[in-house]
Protein backbone atom coordinates (compact mmCIF):
# COMPACT_ATOMS: atom_id res chain seq x y z
CA UNK A 1 0.00 0.00 0.00
CA UNK A 2 2.61 2.58 1.02
CA UNK A 3 4.34 1.72 -2.88
CA UNK A 4 1.31 2.44 -4.38
CA UNK A 5 1.18 5.61 -1.99
CA UNK A 6 4.32 6.53 -2.85
CA UNK A 7 4.41 6.39 -6.85
CA UNK A 8 1.02 8.35 -6.48
CA UNK A 9 2.15 11.03 -4.83
CA UNK A 10 5.83 11.74 -6.85
CA UNK A 11 3.20 11.19 -10.19
CA UNK A 12 0.80 14.05 -8.34
CA UNK A 13 3.68 16.13 -7.69
CA UNK A 14 5.67 15.93 -11.29
CA UNK A 15 2.38 16.96 -12.77
CA UNK A 16 1.80 20.24 -10.16
CA UNK A 17 5.38 21.06 -11.32
CA UNK A 18 4.73 20.49 -14.88
CA UNK A 19 1.47 23.11 -14.20
CA UNK A 20 3.46 25.53 -12.54
CA UNK A 21 6.35 25.47 -15.62
CA UNK A 22 4.17 25.81 -17.92
CA UNK A 23 1.78 28.57 -16.35
CA UNK A 24 4.98 30.76 -16.02
CA UNK A 25 5.79 29.88 -20.19
CA UNK A 26 2.38 31.06 -20.27
CA UNK A 27 2.69 34.28 -18.26
CA UNK A 28 5.61 35.33 -20.46
CA UNK A 29 4.46 34.53 -24.08
CA UNK A 30 4.45 37.21 -26.43
CA UNK A 31 6.02 39.58 -23.19
CA UNK A 32 9.85 38.34 -23.23
CA UNK A 33 11.60 35.82 -25.69
CA UNK A 34 14.06 35.80 -23.36
CA UNK A 35 12.67 34.59 -20.07
CA UNK A 36 9.98 32.29 -22.14
CA UNK A 37 13.35 30.82 -23.77
CA UNK A 38 14.95 30.08 -19.99
CA UNK A 39 11.33 29.05 -18.88
CA UNK A 40 11.47 26.20 -21.86
CA UNK A 41 14.75 24.79 -20.49
CA UNK A 42 13.43 24.76 -17.34
CA UNK A 43 10.79 22.63 -18.53
CA UNK A 44 13.05 20.53 -20.53
CA UNK A 45 15.33 20.21 -17.47
CA UNK A 46 12.61 19.32 -15.76
CA UNK A 47 11.37 16.18 -17.76
CA UNK A 48 14.81 14.92 -18.28
CA UNK A 49 14.84 15.06 -14.28
CA UNK A 50 11.63 13.14 -13.63
CA UNK A 51 11.90 10.51 -16.67
CA UNK A 52 15.81 9.71 -14.78
CA UNK A 53 14.14 9.93 -11.12
CA UNK A 54 11.83 7.14 -12.58
CA UNK A 55 14.90 5.01 -14.35
CA UNK A 56 16.24 5.61 -10.51
CA UNK A 57 13.53 4.32 -8.79
CA UNK A 58 12.51 1.05 -11.58
CA UNK A 59 16.60 0.04 -10.80
CA UNK A 60 15.73 0.70 -7.10
CA UNK A 61 13.11 -1.67 -7.75
CA UNK A 62 14.97 -3.96 -9.09
CA UNK A 63 17.52 -4.65 -6.96
CA UNK A 64 15.56 -4.86 -4.11
CA UNK A 65 14.13 -8.00 -5.98
CA UNK A 66 17.13 -9.18 -6.70
CA UNK A 67 18.88 -9.13 -2.96
CA UNK A 68 15.51 -10.97 -1.78
CA UNK A 69 16.22 -13.62 -4.19
CA UNK A 70 19.77 -14.25 -2.57
CA UNK A 71 19.91 -18.04 -1.76
CA UNK A 72 19.80 -18.57 2.25
CA UNK A 73 23.14 -20.41 2.24
CA UNK A 74 24.97 -17.36 0.81
CA UNK A 75 23.62 -15.05 3.25
CA UNK A 76 24.56 -16.96 5.98
CA UNK A 77 27.93 -19.04 4.89
CA UNK A 78 31.12 -18.14 7.00
CA UNK A 79 33.05 -19.12 4.53
CA UNK A 80 33.50 -17.97 1.24
CA UNK A 81 34.21 -14.69 -0.87
CA UNK A 82 32.71 -12.18 2.29
CA UNK A 83 34.70 -14.21 5.09
CA UNK A 84 37.94 -14.27 2.64
CA UNK A 85 37.64 -10.22 2.36
CA UNK A 86 36.81 -9.88 5.89
CA UNK A 87 39.39 -11.17 7.13
CA UNK A 88 42.31 -11.63 4.28
CA UNK A 89 45.16 -8.49 5.19
CA UNK A 90 48.46 -9.76 3.83
CA UNK A 91 49.12 -8.39 0.77
CA UNK A 92 49.91 -10.16 -2.51
CA UNK A 93 50.94 -9.96 -5.94
CA UNK A 94 47.65 -10.73 -7.47
CA UNK A 95 46.70 -7.73 -5.41
CA UNK A 96 47.44 -5.40 -8.00
CA UNK A 97 45.91 -6.87 -10.89
CA UNK A 98 42.28 -7.11 -9.02
CA UNK A 99 42.56 -3.68 -8.04
CA UNK A 100 42.36 -4.68 -4.44
CA UNK A 101 44.77 -3.44 -1.63
CA UNK A 102 44.64 -6.81 0.03
CA UNK A 103 45.04 -10.53 -1.52
CA UNK A 104 41.59 -12.05 -1.89
CA UNK A 105 42.55 -15.38 -1.13
CA UNK A 106 43.68 -16.67 2.63
CA UNK A 107 47.90 -17.37 2.49
CA UNK A 108 47.04 -21.33 2.80
CA UNK A 109 44.96 -21.38 -0.12
CA UNK A 110 47.19 -19.52 -2.28
CA UNK A 111 48.30 -21.03 -5.87
CA UNK A 112 48.89 -19.51 -9.05
CA UNK A 113 45.81 -19.05 -10.22
CA UNK A 114 44.24 -17.00 -7.84
CA UNK A 115 46.39 -14.54 -8.94
CA UNK A 116 45.47 -14.84 -12.48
Amino acid sequence: MSEKLNKYLFTTAFFLGAVGVVWVAIGFFGSSVLALAMTTIIGAVYVFGALELRQFRQASTTLATALMTIPEILQTSSSGWSACMRHCKIPCACASRANVSVCPVPPSRRIWSDCW
